[in-house]
């Protein structure tokens, strides 16, 4: 009987060890959710990963197609006293002013424009009265339609030479010999009548090339 006994105990104790043993593998090997990777750690987070539309270049950053234009003011085109090589170098309404082109229309062969000048020759001169008022030569282009009578006499003084407006040889382009003419000083040397200064040239003074000045004289001295 007691070997009987003795062996259902070792039989009892045998089995609850086994059941300790199973009870722990199945913790082990089992995973806690808690302990499974997350989805939302693990899974890049679309907010977090994937660019923001905000992030992307903003449209405002994109070069402005005004700032890429060249704006249309800005041909290159000078204005009056300017240099140029053909009248496409010259604003709108203003010529190119050549040495064959002064030696043309004041019928000379010995006129040297160094580099072009801006103008427009035989403009209508008006007279101080007036206003100076030319269509495309004024004062608020920065010429004056000055009078040819200098250049070629009495007969042409209500015609012009559109010229740009000076100060002092500073305003000129003296590295083409270009200079600041003062009429008055004509007056001062004998030149030029006093009336027809004060009809046409009071206050005036413009840049005008070496060889026109000189022509100009030429003319009025008689020579």
């Amino acid at each position: 009987m007691k070997k009987w006994t003795l062996l259902a105990l070792i039989l009892f104790v045998t089995s609850m060890m086994l059941m300790v043993a199973c009870s722990s593998d199945d913790d082990d090997d089992t995973t806690d959710g808690d302990n499974t990777e997350d989805g939302d750690d693990n899974t890049p987070d679309g907010d977090d990963n994937t660019p923001d539309g905000d992030d992307s270049p903003d449209g405002d950053e994109t070069p402005d197609g005004d700032d890429e234009t060249p704006d249309g003011d800005d041909t290159g085109a000078n204005p009056v006293g300017g240099a140029c090589e053909d009248d496409d170098g010259c604003e709108e309404g203003l010529d190119c002013l050549t040495s064959e082109y002064a030696n043309t229309a004041f019928s000379r062969d010995d006129l040297v424009v160094e580099n072009g000048y801006c103008s427009l020759p035989l403009c209508t001169a008006y007279t101080v009265a007036d206003g100076h008022k030319d269509l495309v030569c004024d004062a608020d282009s920065g010429g004056l339609c000055i009078s040819l009578f200098p250049f070629m006499g009495e007969s042409y003084a209500a015609m012009g030479i559109c010229l740009k407006l000076c100060d002092s040889d500073a305003d000129c382009r003296t590295e083409d010999d270009n200079s600041c003419l003062d009429p008055a000083d004509w007056v001062t040397d004998g030149l030029l009548d006093q009336t027809v200064y004060d009809t046409y040239f009071t206050g005036v003074k413009a840049c005008a090339p070496a060889s026109l000045i000189t022509a100009a004289e030429e003319g009025m001295a008689g020579e």
